[in-house]
This record gives structure tokens, sequence and C-alpha cells, in this order.
């Protein structure tokens, strides 16, 4: 049987692809885009752990995974990202572009940070080798649903820390002197001088620099050394409870201006240990933390807001007696103790005060947060991220935290609010809003909490919109 020429030819082509595919005989001359796919996350294989087309705005990265077929000599793949048509006055925009070069046939990943977000709207990805556009692939972003509340890991300090500030304290009771060192870490230092400085505006807040946890035990450390060396020389508890307020009186005295350079600086009782001086309210704290611990029962004796200049002192529950200034609280008696001068007894003020310009206030753990925000305009929505902390010295629950968008040319509010959440002591949170609007015009943003159905205080922001 005779083969003709085109059957002839046929088979040549047939034995050159199978023998010799490295001249291309049968394959693109070209390396080609076999895939294009999209995902929100990546494993750890680098590989797409969540395909979609579909992103909400708080989308940190969107990756793209290219796979390229016939590589045969280096190639640069590249990445064009679009955005189509979305919320704002332009469209057709490139938000970014990436490059990579590759030697062999393979997968490689792209990704695009979204930060600090993208507008709602349709976008594409297209992907180039060589400069040759081959391959376009769409996805959208859209509202993503909140509001959501991230925890954040508690930054209290450890009291394991090995960086350790000495310090020797040094007083005379009853004809007999003592000396007490100590070793108190530098992070928990540290971390009491970063807190937030609550306002003693209301005096109720000082219990909270007394009841905050993280020094109790130091402050029990500092009641105990003094009750073994108190009991050592025979004294009795009320010799006890007088040795621990000459161990304070001992500090030095300083104004906070003097001390700190602020005006009002209340001080917890490391930073007033560590810093060996303080002011009256400083004193005052340090002694009823210690006193507390001690096993008595301590309150703190604050002036009156009308009463000028200010003062604190410390209260001591006893039987009280008509020769000595005493507070009546609870039905039960408080002794007036001066934390600060070693030439007045127990029951004695100081010029220029009168006993009815001090008021009582108990030492109990407080709640209080404290928050701020910031806002990202995305098109016609708003991004608002609320900052929370627990500044108290108690966990705080069911915080809910609440942003509103006022627009005031269609006269509505755009309302959202939390789930409830709680924050131990010194964790913080962030909470995040997405309030879109509808009519340009001007805006006013307000933040504000509620904690127990106490609402809080409002932070707000206005802004002006094309």
């Amino acid at each position: 049987m005779r083969a003709t020429k085109h059957g002839l030819i046929i088979l040549l082509v047939l034995l050159t692809c199978m023998v010799l595919p490295f001249i291309n005989a049968c394959s693109p001359a070209h390396a080609v885009i076999e895939s294009v796919v999209l995902s929100s996350s990546t494993n750890s294989a680098n590989k797409p752990a969540n395909i979609t087309s579909k992103f909400p705005m708080d989308q940190d990265v969107i990756y793209a995974f290219v796979t390229v077929g016939n590589v045969r000599r280096d190639t640069i793949v590249t990445t064009h990202w679009f955005l189509k048509k979305g919320e704002l006055p332009s469209q057709n925009i490139e938000i970014g572009h990436y490059d990579q070069i590759i030697h062999t046939s393979t997968t490689i990943s792209f990704g695009i940070t979204l930060d600090p977000g993208l507008p709602i709207g349709e976008y594409q990805v297209d992907v180039s080798l060589d400069g040759q556009k081959m391959a376009s692939v769409p996805f959208s972003i859209s509202m993503p649903p909140t509001p959501t509340v991230r925890i954040l890991h508690d930054k209290s300090a450890s009291s394991n820390a090995t960086d350790n500030i000495h310090r020797s304290y040094s007083w005379t009771i009853f004809g007999t002197n003592f000396t007490l060192n100590m070793e108190i870490p530098r992070s928990l230092y540290d971390s009491y001088k970063s807190k937030t400085r609550i306002s003693t505006l209301s005096p109720s807040v000082y219990s909270l620099y007394v009841s905050h946890p993280d020094d109790d035990e130091y402050i029990l450390r500092i009641a105990d050394a003094i009750k073994s060396m108190s009991q050592a020389k025979g004294f009795t508890a009320d010799q006890y409870s007088k040795s621990i307020i000459q161990f304070v009186r001992s500090i030095t005295y300083a104004t906070d201006i003097e001390a700190t350079a602020f005006d009002e600086y209340p001080k917890y009782p490391i930073e007033t240990l560590v810093d060996a001086k303080g002011d009256c309210e400083d004193s005052a704290i340090l002694l009823a933390s210690i006193m507390q611990v001690g096993g008595f029962s301590p309150v703190l004796l604050i002036t009156k807001p009308s009463v000028i200049p200010g003062h604190a002192a410390v209260g001591v529950a006893g039987e009280g007696s008509p020769d000595l200034i005493y507070y009546q609280y609870e039905g039960k008696k408080y002794t007036y103790i001066e934390p600060t001068s070693s030439n007045l007894g127990i029951g004695q003020i100081p010029k220029p005060f009168k006993a009815d310009d001090f008021q009582v206030v108990a030492l109990q753990p407080l709640p209080s947060i404290t928050y701020s925000f910031d806002d990202l305009r995305l098109g016609r929505v708003y991004r608002i991220r609320a900052y929370v902390k627990n500044i108290g010295s108690i966990q705080v629950n069911d915080i809910i935290m609440v942003a509103e968008l006022h627009s005031e040319s269609a006269k509505n509010i755009i309302y959202q609010q939390s789930d409830p959440f709680t924050l131990s002591v010194d964790q913080e949170a962030i909470v995040t809003f997405y309030l879109r609007y509808e009519i340009p015009g001007k805006h006013e943003i307000r933040v504000y909490s509620q904690v127990s159905d106490d609402v809080g205080y409002t932070l707000a922001a206005s802004f002006d919109d094309p």
C-alpha cells in the first residue's frame, strides 16, 4: 500500500510531536495563562484557602493565584487592578499593579492590600505576560456585616519581670528605727506610668487608684513586712497601724508640679513608692492601700469641691473619741489621719482646714472605660473604628458602643450599636462600624458608650460630603 504525499506529511508531523516536542511543533510558542483564582486568604502552603469573587470592605488583602504554563524563558507576569464602577466620581481607576518574573511553569500569587480600604463597587484584575494582556477576572467589594468587636490581648505588666527597681525606706516610731528594702519590677512601674490619669473632679474616682489590682502583691508585701517588724518589737495592733502611717510619712512631700510637671497628677501607689515622693493625695492613696491589706478598714477623706486649696487624708475605722476628729459613715466612725505630716497626731487636722471641709470616699473597685475613634470615608460609606479601654479597677460587663451618622440635609440618623462585650482591667477592644449615606451634604459622626444602661459621653466629628 503506497502512502500519498499528504499522508506522509501528516505522519512526519505526528512523529515530530512525539519525539521532538522541544522544537514546539505541537504547543504554543509562548507562555499561557492556565487559570486565575481569587481568594480572601491563603493556607500554610501558600495556596488559596477561600476562593471567591466577592469581598467585604474590611478585607485586608485580596489574593490572585495565577497559573502559568509553557514557560520556556524568563517571563514577566503582571497584574493590574482596577475599580471599574463604584461610589466614586471617577470610574475605571487603576488601584495597583504588581510584577513577578518566573523561569518555569508554576503558580504564583499576587496580593493587593486594602489599606485603608476600597469603596463599594465592581472591580477587575487583568493579568499580562510580557506586557500582553492575557486574562481578566471581575470581583466586587460590598458592605461587610457590622458592627464587629475585636478584643485585644491584656497588656497589663507581668510581676515576673527580671529588671527591677530597688528602693529603701527608713522611718522611726516609738524610738525604734526601721528599714524596708523593696524590689519593684520596672515593667510594673512603667505600666502604671503609662495609664490614663482619670479626673478626680468626682472624689469617688480616688477609690480607683487605691483598688487597682496590679500592684496588690507589692502592697501586701509592705504590710506584711511592717507587721513582722512590729511583732518582733512587741508592738500592739495600734502601734502596728502607727508604724504604717510613719512609713508613708517618711516619703518626701512634693507637689505635682515639682514631681511630675503637671498641675494635677494623682499617682498609683507603685508610682509613689518608686518615685519616693508625692503630694497629699498620693500619700493618702498609698496609706489607704497599705492599711486596707493590713487588716484595717480605711476610707479616703477628700476636701469638698468648694474648699480651696484641696487636701486628701485617710480615715480609719475605730471607736472614735470626742477629743479627736472623726467621721461617721455607714454606721462606723473613722478617725482622721494626716498622711504627710509627722507633727500631727491621730485625729488632728492641719490648719487651715476644718472637720466639715472633708467628705468620705469609700474604697471600692470602680468600672471606667475610655474611648476614642477614627473614621475613613470610602465612597458613600464611613468606616468608624472606636478604640475602647477599661481603665477602671474592676471588670466591666455589658459594654455597648454606638455610632451614629447624622445627615443635616436629610434630617435622618443612620444608627448602629455593637453586641454587649466585656473588658477585664486594662483590656482593650476595637469596635468597627460601616455607615452608608445616600444624600451628599454635611454629616456629623457621633460615637458613645452604654454601660449597664448608663450612656457615656459622646465624641463627635463633622464633615462635608461632595
